[in-house]
This record gives structure tokens, C-alpha cells and sequence, in this order.
């Protein structure tokens, strides 16, 4: 009787302490068959991009746009360096911020207290020739190549950032001018139609 009472405490014993270890057990075999760690089941997502300050952006109508200089006459290029009339186009903006006023150090009026944005503007191109490389050039082009300016009349060399230019809010636009300049003697002046293309880019003060 003595020797089955000690059994069945043992007995006893054993089975307590299996069923202290049934949890780890258990839990053993959860982590084995956890989703996270199986292949297959999870991955990474990674994000990025960039934060930036545009108070402007370029309206459709601009983005293409052809600007014709007619019909020029080389009797405008009786020396090297003459320009004929300047004409006139704009770059235009839009969805400007409305919030702050601007000064101009660069503006020739008086009043250089503008409510606006400043911006430069690249002129990007092929050059008219080794001899006028600010000059912009193009198919049919010899002798002279294509001048751009602000629209107060100061030079923008091909390939360098302008002046800081206002936008003005009235419009949203920027204006501009281009003519034809020579770089050569008159007799060097090559005749007949002629394309030239540049791409600008725009940077925000």
C-alpha cells in the first residue's frame, strides 16, 4: 500500500509538470506557424519623393507655343550686332500664390514694390555659332541667330539664368522679347525661312 501511494504522488508529479510545460510547448509551435515569418507572406513598402517651392506653374498654352519674327529684310544687318524689331511674347503662369509682396532690386520703375513672385528663366538651345554662342540658332540660320530678352529689353544669354523677373498677379504672366541679331557681315547672311527651338526653365526666388 506504501509502495502505490509513492507511485501514484509520482504519478501525480509528472503529469503537473507536463502540464507546465504544455504553454511553452504551445507557444513554440504558434511562432513556427506565425504569417510574419513564413515566406511568402510579408513585405516592406517603401515611400519617397520631394518637397519643394513652386508658387507658379506653366500654363498649357505655354508649354507649346510658336512665336513667328515674319518676313526681315537683310538691310536690318548693315553691321555686326544690328537687331531688328524686337517681338513680343509672354510665358504664362498660373495657380500663383497670392499671399506676399515682392521687391526687385533689378526692376527699372520706381515702384519696385510688386505683389508677385520673382523667377529667373534659362533659355536652353542650340547656339547660332562659335562666334555668338548667347545667340540661339536653328535650321536655316547663318549670319545671324535669334537674341531673347526680358521684356524691359535686357539680354538673356542662351544657356545663362536671367535677371530675377516679377510675375505679375494681374496676369500671371511673364514677358518677353526676341529678335534677330547679326554676328557676321551682311554678304554672310544666309537667305530663306529658318527654325529655331529653345526649351525654358524657370526657377522660383
Amino acid at each position: 500500500m506504501v509502495l502505490t501511494h509513492a507511485i501514484f504522488r509520482q504519478t501525480v508529479a509528472l503529469l503537473i509538470g507536463t502540464a507546465a510545460l504544455l504553454p511553452t510547448a504551445v507557444q513554440a509551435a504558434h511562432k513556427e506557424l506565425d504569417p510574419f515569418q513564413v515566406q511568402g507572406l510579408h513585405g516592406d513598402v517603401h515611400f519617397g519623393g520631394a518637397i519643394i517651392a513652386a508658387p507658379c506653374r506653366v500654363s498649357l498654352d505655354s508649354l507649346e507655343q510658336t512665336v513667328s519674327l515674319g518676313e526681315q529684310n537683310t538691310s536690318h544687318f548693315r553691321q555686326v550686332g544690328d537687331m531688328t524689331t524686337p517681338v513680343s511674347f509672354v510665358i504664362r503662369l498660373q495657380d500663383c500664390l497670392r499671399s506676399h509682396r515682392v521687391i526687385n532690386p533689378y526692376a527699372m520703375s520706381h515702384d519696385t514694390n510688386t505683389e508677385g513672385s520673382l523667377v529667373r528663366i534659362t533659355f536652353i538651345g542650340e547656339g547660332a555659332d562659335p562666334r555668338a554662342p548667347d545667340l540661339l540658332g536653328g535650321s536655316g540660320l547663318g549670319g545671324v541667330g535669334l537674341r531673347l530678352m526680358d521684356g524691359e529689353g535686357r539680354l538673356i544669354p542662351l544657356g545663362q539664368s536671367s535677371d530675377p523677373l516679377t510675375v505679375h498677379f494681374a496676369n500671371d504672366s511673364v514677358p518677353f522679347k526676341v529678335s534677330l541679331q547679326s554676328y557676321a557681315p551682311q554678304r554672310e547672311i544666309l537667305l530663306g525661312r529658318f527654325h529655331a527651338m529653345t526649351t525654358f526653365r524657370l526657377s522660383y526666388q
